[in-house]
C-alpha cells in the first residue's frame, strides 16, 4: 500500500496517494474465487458504481436497488470520490447483490468491532432489525490489513422530507435501536451524524427526479429500514463497563464530526461519557430535523433543569 497502516493512507495528503487501481486489480482473482466480482474503474482513481444488473429483490441485510429500466441511458453512473477510493471498492456477489468492500487494519478497534458484528445473528434477522449495518464477511489478508465486505445501502437519507408521523417514528425507532444495540455490546459510536446513517435503498445513477421519487416511495413503505454504520472512530469497552458512569479522556470527543456534538465537551472537562455523548448527538440530530414550534407553555417545564451532562 505504501503506508504503514490503512489509517495513515486515509489521512495522507492527496498528492501522496498512489494509484490504487493496481492494488485492487491484484486482488480481483482472489475475490472471484470467493464468489465476489469487483467493479471496474471508469476513470483514473474513480470507481463506478456497479454497471451490471442488480438483483431485483434481496433479503435483509441487502438493500433495494433503484429500477433503471425507464431511465435515460445517457444519465451517468454515480462515481466514488477520490477520498473514498483510498479504502473502498464496489463489487457484486454471485447472486447479483451489490457490495462495498472496505479496507481496515488488522487488530484495530474498527476491525474488532466488525468481527463482533459479523458474529451476531440478530443483525441478519429482518424480523428483529437491530438498526446497525452489519458486514457479510471479514476477510483477512496475509498482510496487516483486512477486507470488510458490506451490503450496499444508500446514504441519501433525507428525514427533512418526511411527510408523515409514521416515517419520522420509523426513523427514530431504527436509529435508537441501533444505538441501544451498540451500547448493549459496549460499543460507543462516537461519530453520530447524518452521513453515518444509511437507508436500505440505493441508486447507481446520478440522481434524477424519477430516482428521488422512488426513494420517497420506499421511505413511505413498510420495508424501509435505517441503520448506523461507520465504526472507524468507535471503541468497544469491556462488557462490565457501566454505561452511566463510564469515563474517557475528553479529547476523544473531538475526533468526529462536530455539528451535532454537545457543547459541554468544549467547557474544559477532563473526561466525558462516550455513551451519553452518543445519545446527546442522536438527540441533537432529532432536534435539528424534527423540531416543531410548541405553543403550550407548560411543555417548557419539562426542560427546566436542562439535559443530562455528557462530560
Amino acid at each position: 500500500l505504501g503506508f504503514d497502516t490503512v489509517f495513515d493512507m486515509v489521512m495522507a495528503r492527496e498528492d501522496r496517494l498512489k494509484d490504487m487501481e493496481p492494488f485492487w486489480e491484484g486482488y480481483r482473482s482472489h475475490f472471484a474465487a470467493l464468489g465476489i466480482n469487483l467493479g471496474s474503474m471508469l476513470k483514473r482513481d474513480l470507481w463506478a458504481l456497479p454497471q451490471w444488473e442488480a438483483a431485483s429483490s434481496a433479503q435483509h441485510p441487502f438493500a433495494s436497488c433503484c429500477a433503471h429500466e425507464k431511465l435515460d441511458e445517457h444519465v451517468p453512473y454515480d462515481l466514488m470520490s477520490r477520498s473514498l477510493l483510498r479504502r473502498m471498492a464496489y463489487a457484486q456477489d454471485t447472486r447479483r447483490r451489490d457490495l462495498v468492500i472496505k479496507l481496515t487494519d488488522k487488530g484495530s478497534m474498527e476491525y474488532n468491532i466488525y468481527r463482533r458484528l459479523a458474529q451476531s445473528n440478530t443483525l441478519y434477522d429482518s424480523r428483529e432489525f437491530a438498526g446497525v449495518l452489519s458486514p457479510t464477511a471479514v476477510l483477512d489478508s496475509p498482510y496487516q490489513f483486512a477486507f470488510i465486505v458490506m451490503p450496499m445501502w444508500g446514504i441519501k437519507v433525507r428525514p427533512q422530507e418526511f411527510e408523515t408521523l409514521r416515517e419520522v417514528m420509523t426513523f427514530i425507532r431504527h436509529t435508537l435501536s441501533g444505538l441501544a444495540y451498540l451500547h448493549h455490546h459496549r460499543i460507543a459510536h462516537r461519530d453520530i451524524d447524518k452521513t453515518n446513517i444509511m437507508v436500505n435503498w440505493y441508486c447507481t445513477r446520478s440522481e434524477t427526479d424519477a430516482c428521488a421519487e422512488r426513494l420517497r416511495e420506499h421511505c413511505r413503505s413498510p420495508s424501509v429500514a435505517y441503520a448506523l454504520f461507520d465504526f472507524d472512530l468507535s471503541i468497544q469497552l469491556p462488557p462490565e463497563t457501566p454505561l452511566d458512569s463510564c469515563r474517557r479522556p475528553a479529547e476523544e470527543a473531538l475526533q468526529g464530526k462536530q455539528l451535532l456534538q454537545p457543547g459541554d465537551v468544549y467547557q474544559g472537562e477532563r473526561h466525558y461519557n462516550p455513551f451519553a455523548f452518543d445519545v446527546a448527538c442522536l438527540g441533537r440530530l432529532y432536534l435539528a430535523w424534527f423540531k416543531v414550534q410548541m405553543t403550550v407553555a407548560s411543555v417548557s417545564l419539562m426542560f427546566a433543569d436542562g439535559p443530562c451532562r455528557t462530560a
